[in-house]
């Protein structure tokens, strides 16, 4: 078994504290949150390779890493996922999605052709 302070351990200890930050920062969405701990991952994963030039991982810190990449992965996909509601909202918002309600028909052709859609956010 790894020593629990070891520097590969450390570093290890560090990624999987900041990827639960950044999944609970992804769930609410908070910019700052994902933004700073994008900064981090960057500063670790370089520390993390100069440790490793250092130090082999044991056994159970190889298989710790994997399971830090597929958790990192999974932050990944909640990412590109937000990204891709927050840009259909903002699509049917300014009525150019696919879903977005057919035109208001209005009584008067010259009021159609120049009409402008407005949203109204109250909150």
């Amino acid at each position: 078994m790894a020593l629990q302070d070891s520097p590969v351990t450390a570093v290890l200890d560090e990624i999987e504290r900041i990827l639960e930050e950044e999944r609970d920062g992804l769930r609410r969405l908070d910019r700052e949150v994902i933004d700073r701990c994008a900064a981090r991952k960057t500063s670790l994963e370089s520390t993390l390779r100069t440790v490793l030039t250092h130090a082999k991982p044991g056994e159970l810190q190889r298989a710790r890493m994997e399971r830090l990449k597929a958790a990192a992965l999974v932050n990944q996909m909640l990412i590109a996922q937000a990204r891709s509601c927050l840009k259909s909202i903002l699509q049917v918002a300014s009525g150019h999605g696919p879903s977005a309600p057919p035109p208001a028909v209005t009584s008067s052709p010259a009021r159609a052709e120049g009409s402008q859609r407005r949203l109204l956010v109250q909150g």
